[in-house]
């Protein structure tokens, strides 16, 4: 999965930035792709991978393992908005890419746990 995390921005960022906000006060200056946002994409999908094997680990844990990833990545992406350097709709697209690819992997999960079992009781 994480494999898979480092090949998909490289095929979506075919999109040129487009025309940012006034750079008055800009902390940064962002030049090149935009969509989607990496850092989105990349703090989503850790922190989000790290809250699925906690919540494998200690199924207690689930909840807040899933609410402080939430809020990890929200911090992140709303730091992109804040230093002018992403558009919040290419933050959305790196939170959404990050949850297709967890979705998929805890399906793939699911479905692997599915097949030790069924391999364990016949």
């Amino acid at each position: 999965m994480a494999a898979g995390g480092a090949v998909a921005p490289a095929g979506t960022d075919a999109r040129l930035r487009p025309a940012a906000p006034p750079r008055t006060g800009w902390a940064f200056d962002a030049s090149g792709f935009s969509f989607p946002s990496g850092h989105a994409f990349t703090s989503a999908l850790s922190a989000g991978l790290l809250a699925v094997a906690l919540a494998r680990a200690r199924p207690g844990a689930a909840r807040g393992a899933a609410a402080g990833a939430a809020l990890f990545a929200a911090a992140i992406g709303t730091s992109r908005v804040y230093l002018g350097v992403h558009w919040p709709l290419d933050v959305l697209g790196g939170w959404l890419l990050a949850a297709g690819w967890l979705a998929l992997g805890v399906w793939l999960l699911g479905r692997r746990d599915r097949q030790d079992r069924r391999a364990a009781d016949g």
